[in-house]
């Protein structure tokens, strides 16, 4: 039994808890042979290796999972459970993966094979978990208001995390941006002051009429969306990390390499499991 770490909203009731099954022969070869959607793969190694939610750790209250329940999945919870099916699959507490971070200072590759589970208990990471459905909003309040035509001007975004369901549906994007205002358009769940009918209309669900593609065009707006979205999951803000040729020890805002996150679920070499 592990705690999520966004949980499931089913029928107005919160699980936030759930445990693998026992590993089924096959199930790698079966999630690996798409070779195409990497959230397809984690989706099919997740139907297989969970089938209850719970609200607690005690396991009394449970609810099985449907195929919808899958899809609602948050990627951060996705993410800690295919963590927890690589220890078991490795039959190790302390799972490593090489992570490597290039210093801007000196121009090589740091190399580090540590195990997070180990850096959450020497404090050099956290984990971030909601306490219960609400806290998993975040508000965004805009610097420019945004303008709809015959619906009036907008400042207060309210915002969730994306879910498998959500990563799944996204298409092939030409820029890094179309893929921020992609999962920006899908985080949006409600603007204040904007009724349901105008919310549905205006924020399209499609990458080809984009909301925020339209809407969220200045500078100051951009950051604001950058930066609001609240924190779930692994949290590397205090982890230390240092360049043993130069001993540089400013390596930006990104202090856990995800590049190699799922490469005990690789059996195949040329599987983009191995270079994820």
């Amino acid at each position: 039994m592990f705690r999520l770490y966004g949980g499931l909203l089913i029928e107005n009731e919160y699980y936030n808890y759930t445990e693998l099954e026992p590993l089924q022969a096959g199930m790698l070869a079966f999630a690996d042979r798409d070779s195409n959607n990497i959230h397809s793969r984690l989706l099919s190694l997740i139907k297989s290796s969970i089938k209850f939610v719970y609200k607690d750790a005690d396991g009394k209250d449970k609810r099985e999972l449907n195929t919808k329940d899958y899809l609602n999945i948050f990627t951060i919870d996705a993410y800690k459970i295919t963590y927890e099916i690589m220890k078991r699959i490795k039959k190790t507490d302390k799972l490593i993966f090489k992570e490597n971070f290039y210093c801007n200072r000196c121009g090589v590759f740091v190399e580090k094979n540590e195990c997070w589970d180990t850096l959450v208990e020497t404090g050099e990471i956290d984990e971030i978990f909601a306490d219960n459905y609400d806290d998993l909003y975040s508000t965004t309040e805009l610097v420019d208001p945004i303008e709809v035509e015959n619906a009036g001007s907008f400042l207060t975004l309210k915002r969730l995390p994306v879910t498998l369901g959500d990563m799944l549906s996204m298409p092939v994007l030409k820029s890094e941006r179309d893929k921020f205002n992609y999962i920006w358009d899908r985080q949006i769940k409600e603007i204040t002051g904007m009724d349901i009918k105008t919310f549905n209309r205006t924020v399209a669900r499609s990458h080809n009429d984009s909301f925020c593609a339209k809407h969220i065009k200045t500078h100051d707006n951009y950051i604001a969306m950058t930066e609001s979205m609240k924190l779930f999951g692994w949290d590397d803000q205090y982890r230390v990390l240092q360049c043993d040729e130069c001993g540089n020890t400013d390596f930006g805002d990104n202090r856990l390499d995800f590049s190699n996150f799922l490469q005990a679920l690789s059996v195949n070499k040329k599987s983009p499991f191995s270079n994820m």
